[in-house]
């Protein structure tokens, strides 16, 4: 029985050390609908058209806007456009874009791209988003965090925040560990972790060494390199997955295997629990009340 959770989206964790540190994302060829804009400076723009080698991006886009100290979580949200006629009619669907990352710049744009094959020369501006990260000081760093939800008509999330993430004993893991939390609108609320496991700079504390990543909010605490937790409208966890790890522990539920998993998943259900995958016989001990 698939117990999963159904709600389909995107957790996009991009991570950089360059300087500065770009990520773009392109959406539909329709609407836009931008949370947290301001005016791009016009002389930013000239400077980057200036110095195309620099500034490669500046070469097919256009139209910025943006704001350098944008609000946390800030958001797009594109309604698509059904150019070849694919979808049922009256179908509205939309990519909402949500970004979680820390001390970088937003800008919306348009890009350009060709829209028809060899022999055509059709061509559009579609929305593009670019976040950026800079630094007079090298290495620099960058951990891009964003949610990205297809959805019809209207989307299942009602809130998406970040989460600090700490050791056992209460020292912050630094930005590029990360914990998000997504609340759907029926009252479910998902954690979704995940740890800087190559870690090139060796920054401290990390799962490496530590061993152990807690978020006090939800009082848990794993080994797992990455980790989803589903709990319920009144705080029950109903559903846990972790990967390339051995324990997890959530308050009244500890899931510990006798050997680190590549991916395990179980489901908790009126008292019963159920492994959705993984080995059954891979569980040293399972708990909850």
């Amino acid at each position: 029985m698939k117990t999963s959770p159904s709600t389909l989206r995107l957790l996009l964790i991009f991570l950089a050390v360059v300087v500065p540190a770009p990520f773009f994302l392109t959406g539909a060829e329709q609407a836009m609908h931008k949370e947290s804009s301001a005016f791009f400076p016009p002389e930013l723009m000239e400077k980057a058209k200036s110095n195309i080698k620099k500034y490669p991006w500046a070469a097919q886009m256009r139209n910025f806007q943006g704001d350098l100290n944008p609000q946390i979580p800030s958001s797009v949200d594109w309604k698509i456009e059904d150019r070849y006629n694919l979808l049922p009619e009256g179908a509205d669907i939309h990519l909402r874009y949500t970004d979680l990352t820390n001390d970088a710049e937003a800008f919306t744009a348009e890009g350009w791209i060709s829209t028809g094959g060899y022999n055509e020369s059709s061509e559009a501006w579609i929305p593009r988003i670019m976040v950026r990260r800079s630094s007079d000081k090298k290495p620099l760093a960058s951990a891009f965090v964003s949610v990205i939800e297809p959805y019809e008509r209207s989307s299942a999330i009602a809130q998406i925040r970040r989460l600090p993430l700490e050791s056992s004993d209460g020292k912050l893991f630094p930005d590029s560990n990360v914990a998000i939390e997504i609340t759907l609108k029926d009252g479910r609320c998902d954690l979704f972790i995940t740890a800087d496991v190559e870690n090139p700079r060796g920054l401290v504390p990390s799962l490496r060494l530590n061993e152990t990543l807690a978020q006090k909010d939800w009082g848990l605490r794993c080994d797992a390199e990455m980790c989803l937790v589903r709990r319920d409208l009144d705080g029950t966890v109903r559903w846990i997955m972790l990967c390339k790890g051995r324990t997890l522990s959530i308050k009244d539920k500890i899931l510990r295997l006798k050997k680190a998993s590549d991916f395990f998943e179980v489901s908790f259900n009126r008292g019963q629990f159920s492994v959705v995958s993984g080995r059954a016989e891979n569980i040293d001990e399972i708990t909850f009340k």
